[in-house]
């Protein structure tokens, strides 16, 4: 066998093909082709073969018959109604068997590109979504500060503020927002305790003082360590605990009251899944921190808290965990406020909603 010519583009195959088929040269067509953003291009060639004793004929035919000068005007205008064919085929002299090669469908060739596409999108966006989701800064605060614990151990801390008060048995386990670590939150920790609760805020891997890096998974087995502080070390019923998550924090609270026994959950400025937050839909085949698939298997009461004006977690996200979750639940919207001033809209009716609410759920849970 001979290759007679060398082609980059698929139809010039098929064209070729033709040529020799309607003289009744047999040929053979050695695919070359490595992966191609171009359905219509090989970049890896096409051999036309044919045996030694029909290589001048099979000359002589391309000579006589040539193609368009360009290949690639052709194709995209139409201009040949022999491109319409789908594949090359012809049967070879005898003793040398019958080869076909049969190449995909344009439809096909799109597809398979467009996945090689999405499975690279994927790669990318696995590799870039942790830095997308977390923004820790250097800690605003130390171990010799009121307050701060390490919930963790010794060689993997992590650290949290404990604020009890021994007046009250509402606890609330509090996952903060992403770039604030629980330094930034002292004056809202005390403004908790001050209204009537406890509170436990924890600093995820790799914010603040805590050891180790933030993922998904790791942010979640922090959160496990603070609920376990709560209910192992400092004895607390589950029942009285109010699991609240804002913003990236609704992730892990979530997670927890999906989990494990709580009084209560509050979702403040959450999300449905984090990457929805750019991409509105689903169009990733993970899904970190998916609330809207965890709400509808958590039992306890829960409350939405969202302004009507976010632009960081749109309004819309409250909204769809609202009607994902069953009830008991409620809703706070707050018109006007945005991501980070719902505490500054709502004033005291925010710490007002909470006791309510942690009042009504504690009497559910009993």
């Amino acid at each position: 066998m001979k290759t007679l010519v060398t082609v980059y583009w698929v139809v010039e195959a098929d064209m070729i093909g033709l040529r020799l088929k309607a003289q009744g040269i047999p040929f053979f067509a050695k695919d070359l082709c490595t992966s191609s953003a171009l359905p219509s291009m090989c970049i890896g060639g096409i051999d036309i073969q044919v045996s030694d004793e029909d290589y001048e004929r099979a000359q002589a035919v391309l000579a006589e018959d040539p193609l368009p000068d360009d290949i690639g005007d052709a194709w995209r205008n139409g201009t040949d109604a022999e491109i319409q064919h789908d594949s090359v085929e012809a049967p070879l002299p005898d003793g040398m068997g019958t080869t076909a090669r049969k190449r995909p469908s344009w439809a096909k060739r799109i597809v398979i590109n467009l996945a090689i596409i999405y499975v690279g999108a994927t790669l990318v966006g696995g590799y870039m979504i942790n830095s997308m989701m977390f923004h820790p800064h250097a800690p605003t605060y130390s171990w010799d500060d009121p307050h701060v614990v390490n919930i963790g151990t010794a060689a993997d801390p992590i650290a949290a503020m404990w604020l009890p008060n021994a007046e009250t048995n509402k606890v609330f386990l509090y996952s903060h927002g992403n770039a604030e670590d629980i330094g930034d939150l002292a004056g809202v920790l005390q403004g908790f305790q001050r209204a009537g609760f406890s509170v436990l805020c924890y600093d995820y891997p790799g914010y603040g003082l805590s050891a180790g890096k933030p993922t998904e998974k790791s942010v979640y087995a922090s959160a496990e360590t603070a609920y376990c502080f709560l209910t192992e070390r400092r004895k607390i019923a589950p029942s009285d605990i109010i699991v609240l998550g804002r913003s990236i924090g609704s992730g892990p609270a979530c997670y927890l009251a999906e989990k494990f026994p709580v009084g209560g959950l509050v979702v403040e400025a959450g999300f449905t899944s984090a990457p929805r937050v750019l991409t509105r839909i689903r169009i990733l085949p993970f899904d970190p921190f998916p609330n809207i698939r965890r709400i509808p298997n958590i039992d306890c009461p829960v409350l939405f808290i969202h302004g009507t004006a976010d632009d960081v977690v749109p309004f819309s996200h409250g909204k769809a965990l609202f009607e994902a979750a069953y009830k008991p639940k409620e809703h706070l919207w707050v018109e006007g406020a945005g991501h980070d001033d719902l505490m500054l809209v709502l004033g005291d009716d925010y710490f007002k909603a909470l006791d309510r609410f942690a009042t009504q759920a504690q009497k559910e849970s009993r």
